[in-house]
């Protein structure tokens, strides 16, 4: 409801996959620019934000934190608003998604990541699955 038309819709995808692209490019710039081992490093960029100053280092805690306020806020909301039906099932839900989160927070970001990737590859690939299969019939 919000884009008129096609040609808006592909100049939005160019424009953000250029600005995606350029981010990722600096990214990989400031890491292949130090010496840090990456792979011992949770977080590498916050090693490398450390050397540039307390300013940068503020604002990129603040960018990263704000950041996964919106993205945990986003999908808890869609997960909550698309599997249940009624406020009751909506609050235990919510309940259990807050009680979990606690629990899984003190799991470690890169043993999350370890856990995660791979389970949400074997959910994409039978949602694919169901996908084909929809399609078939």
């Amino acid at each position: 409801k919000y884009i008129k038309n096609k040609k808006q819709i592909i100049k939005i995808s160019i424009v953000s996959g250029l600005i995606i692209i350029v981010l990722s490019l600096i990214i990989y710039g400031l890491l292949l620019r130090d010496t840090y081992f990456i792979t011992q490093i949770e977080m590498p960029l916050t090693n490398i934000t450390f050397r540039f100053g307390n300013i940068f280092k503020y604002i990129y805690g603040f960018i990263i934190v704000v950041s996964i306020f919106t993205s945990a806020i986003s999908a808890g909301y869609s997960c909550l608003k698309n599997m249940t039906k009624s406020k009751k099932g909506y609050n235990n839900l919510l309940c259990f998604m807050c009680l979990s989160s606690f629990f899984i927070s003190n799991i470690g970001f890169s043993r999350l990541v370890e856990i995660l990737y791979p389970l949400f590859g074997i959910f994409g690939i039978i949602q694919i699955f169901y996908i084909f299969k929809y399609y078939i019939k």
